[in-house]
């Protein structure tokens, strides 16, 4: 396949969902697409992650009236096109946190997923990323529709990652492609032994007292921005919403930095400090997660990083964390 047969495919994507990619502002970011032109093709990754569109950063579940309680769901059939492969391993992990869940479950059902790769983002050069090496063949470990790799003579090969996909590509004439068959979010040798399990050691060996997050924990301001930007940070909180006679359930984001929500019943916090709090964000996202899913609760897109107003280097930390 060729862009121009991509374009084609999207404009026909745009007669029945909302289309979202990413486009090129003052920085990249992930806006609904209503001119196939506002696409950015670089594929670097974008200022925010594509999480808001599957996990809303503020929705509504519920609504009473009277004696009537509803379930709320109003959500038009969308595309999420142009998912780098760090974000698309993101997504694929939300998928098993978020299993159980009926609200993200519903969302995905009408969400189709195109994830694209023009080759390796400017930012593991930038930043030295401390992933695994950065691998095409890891398309089997991820959930997705349709992937699109694009060729150094520019030629795009296509992939289906499910039913859906396939029936997308089938429809447009799109015959020329590779099915993927979906092997679970671990690879079959197991999580990667210097990212997932070096980390993870690394982390418990220590405490919040340790010299690492002391020092940290005197620039951080727990401004929670690294959580809101984190693609695989995902607490919540609940909130009833009143309008006139109606009450409306609502969840939204939030953050283990916020004092409000590490309060406990009389008011107690037991995490005073920042130290606290950046000991118990790494150990959940690199201990807790490891134990629970097998996988981190990062996949090394540096977002932390570029939104601290501190500058704490997450890349760096680990890697003190280990010496």
């Amino acid at each position: 396949m060729n862009k121009q047969k991509l374009m084609k495919l999207l404009g026909k994507l745009m007669e029945e969902n909302v289309l979202f990619g990413p486009t090129k502002e003052e920085e990249i970011v992930i806006r609904q697409i209503r001119d196939l032109k506002q696409i950015d093709w670089s594929f670097q990754i974008p200022k925010q992650s594509f999480k808001h569109l599957l996990l809303p950063a503020r929705e509504r579940l519920l609504e009473q009236k009277g004696a009537q309680l509803k379930e709320v769901f109003d959500i038009k059939s969308q595309v999420i096109f142009g998912v780098n492969i760090l974000d698309l391993q993101a997504l694929t992990y939300l998928e098993t946190i978020f299993s159980e869940d009926p609200y993200f479950q519903k969302r995905k059902a009408k969400t189709i997923v195109i994830g694209y790769s023009s080759g390796i983002p400017e930012d593991y050069r930038k930043y030295k990323i401390f992933h695994e090496k950065y691998r095409e063949d890891k398309l089997e470990h991820m959930m997705f529709d349709i992937f699109i790799e694009e060729q150094k003579n520019k030629n795009l090969k296509v992939f289906s990652g499910s039913e859906k996909g396939q029936k997308v590509l089938d429809k447009n004439g799109i015959k020329d492609y590779v099915n993927i068959e979906y092997a679970g979010p671990i690879r079959e040798e197991g999580p990667d032994p210097d990212f997932v399990l070096k980390n993870k050691q690394a982390i418990e060996k220590v405490t919040a007292k340790s010299k690492v997050f002391k020092d940290i924990g005197n620039i951080c301001i727990a401004c929670g921005k690294c959580s809101l930007a984190c693609p695989l940070c995902f607490c919540f909180e609940h909130e009833d919403v009143k309008d006139g006679d109606k009450i409306t359930r609502e969840r939204r984001w939030s953050t283990c930095f916020f004092p409000e929500f590490t309060k406990i019943t009389g008011g107690e916090n037991d995490m005073k400090d920042a130290a606290q709090k950046l000991y118990y964000w790494y150990y959940h996202k690199f201990v807790r997660m490891t134990d629970e899913y097998k996988f981190p609760g990062c996949v090394s897109c540096m977002r932390c990083y570029k939104v601290c107003p501190a500058g704490i280097n997450i890349a760096k930390n680990l890697k003190n964390l280990k010496t």
